[in-house]
């Protein structure tokens, strides 16, 4: 499963990227 940000960044990461990230790169959640 892939994730994107609350705030609409393109991206879609996996969980284990998220994980370690916390936040969005843009500043959003996942």
């Amino acid at each position: 499963m892939r994730y994107l940000s609350t705030r609409g960044h393109p991206e879609r990461r996996r969980f284990c990227e998220i994980l370690l990230e916390g936040l969005a790169p843009d500043g959003g959640l996942y």
